[in-house]
């Protein structure tokens, strides 16, 4: 097909479709986004061609020259690609899992764009466009599950007779469509994950979000339906993500997997015996002990302190530090603290209450308490901050406090830069995290002769399995 041919199909096609609009919306691309010069798709892909009657900046001329087929494999677009292919109306089954593996891919137009093209390559476009019909894959109710070759080598050839200047041929293509859905609405799995929104944190959302995006990217590749999942593919796709993964990466997006299949009410294959014993052949290949992050104890503490600046900086650096090892936090909850949640007592230490916490989602919240000398490094902070700030924490800017809290990467860019300072070497810089706060405070209790149910309360642990992955690496001697 030459480039005129192709201007003319794309002046008779719809304008407005529903499923382009939802991907543009999805991946932030389109005429609503970054000052975009064109209303819709249509009218950019003419605009590309030289052929739209609003001004574009392109600059291009018609030309019959060049193949309409090398225009599509160049355009770095995927919601152009994808509006011709929706325009042309494909079948929903194709440009569903077309949607999925755009979304699924890395962000960048090249990327996506190949994603979309894997799906539904030139060939099918240029048979809709010529008004040649493309049957869809047979349910799958109705194909017969042993005529078919193994997943991964599964293809459908598609016929179609195609008029082309008042001769009728015969052409095929070949490629590797999706199976059939059972259902269709199980595309919809974006919504789905919608109405989990306040129930989970937000950073388990993401993971969750990120773990099923790659699941349906590997399905789009494959060429097969990703829900509902089949306990086959389910496996092959848990062993292609173990070799450069770790087991509890693995099971984490099984999780996930398994969580679109409840909130779609579809049946579960994840609990299937087969799973079980892919996942167990994954952590046997895999005897790796967890890595945990170098605990912060009281000799690190020291030497961090010291090195703080004596400016304002390093007034909020000294009184995070000690406060975070006293209290045992994550650094989520260390930056969420507020003015309100601290209290003096009248002995001069502090009670503080931690409202929220990873262990506790439904915030019931946990008491903790400092010592005189961490209560007088926060309070030597709130006399320099002052009282209208919110939260306990909050940036610096031009030598002013700003009415926000700092971020969680605040916390471990403090302990890896104050570990720096301190002359530590790169090894021990780099083992050093935003949870070793945590790690440290708990292994000294461990040390200081502390039994398990004061450091589990001090720490808020619900689970002593939890607590000795925290421990195992204290430099405790029980025969001293």
């Amino acid at each position: 097909m030459d480039i005129q041919t192709l201007i003319n199909r794309i002046r008779s096609l719809p304008e407005a479709r529903p499923l382009t609009a939802l991907l543009e919306r999805e991946i932030g691309i389109g005429a609503d986004y970054k000052r975009a010069w064109y209303s819709s798709q249509k009218e950019h892909w003419l605009g590309w061609l030289g052929a739209c009657e609003t001004p574009a900046p392109y600059k291009r001329q018609a030309s019959s020259a060049t193949d309409a087929r090398l225009v599509f494999q160049r355009l770095s677009c995927a919601p152009m690609l994808f509006w011709l292919a929706d325009a042309s109306e494909f079948e929903e089954t194709r440009l569903r899992l077309a949607f999925d593996a755009v979304v699924a891919a890395p962000q960048n137009g090249a990327r996506q764009s190949a994603a979309f093209r894997r799906i539904i390559p030139w060939e099918l476009i240029d048979l809709h466009l010529n008004g040649a019909h493309v049957p869809s894959p047979k349910p799958v109710g109705e194909i017969d599950q042993n005529a078919l070759p193994p997943p991964h080598e599964e293809t459908v050839r598609y016929i179609a007779r195609v008029e082309t200047q008042g001769e009728s041929r015969i052409q095929e293509t070949e490629s590797a469509p999706p199976r059939s859905l059972e259902h269709l609405e199980a595309q919809d799995w974006r919504a789905a994950f919608e109405r989990l929104e306040g129930a989970y944190a937000p950073a388990t959302l993401k993971s969750y979000l990120a773990d099923v995006k790659i699941y349906v990217s590997w399905c789009a590749e494959k060429g097969i339906a990703p829900f509902p999942a089949s306990v086959d593919a389910l496996c092959r796709f848990l062993e292609d993500q173990a070799p450069g993964k770790a087991p509890s990466t693995v099971r984490r997006r099984l999780y996930a997997v398994r969580k679109v299949h409840r909130l779609l009410h579809l049946p579960d294959p994840t609990w299937d015996e087969d799973i079980n014993v892919t996942i167990r052949r994954i952590r046997r290949a895999k005897l790796a002990r967890p890595k945990q992050a170098k605990g912060l104890t009281r000799k690190y503490l020291d030497a961090f302190l010291s090195v703080q600046p004596d400016n304002p900086w390093g007034l909020r650096n000294r009184a995070m530090l000690s406060l975070g090892y006293e209290l045992l936090t994550r650094r989520s909850e260390l930056v969420a603290l507020t003015t309100q949640d601290i209290e003096v007592r009248d002995d001069g230490t502090l009670r503080v209450l931690i409202r929220r916490s990873k262990a506790d989602p439904f915030g019931q919240g946990r008491i903790s308490f400092t010592s005189r000398e961490t209560a007088t490094l926060v309070q030597d902070w709130l006399d320099w901050r002052g009282p209208h700030i919110t939260y306990l924490f909050c940036p610096i800017y031009h030598g002013k406090a700003l009415e926000r809290s700092v971020s969680t990467t605040t916390v471990k860019t403090l302990i890896k830069s104050s570990a720096k300072k301190a002359g530590l070497g790169p090894e021990d810089i780099d083992s050093f995290s935003g949870h070793s706060l945590r790690v440290g405070a708990a292994q000294d209790l461990l040390c200081a002769g502390y039994d398990t149910a004061a450091i589990m309360r001090a720490g808020g642990w619900k689970s002593v399995n939890i607590l000795s992955r925290y421990l195992e690496l204290a430099e405790h001697n029980v025969w001293e």
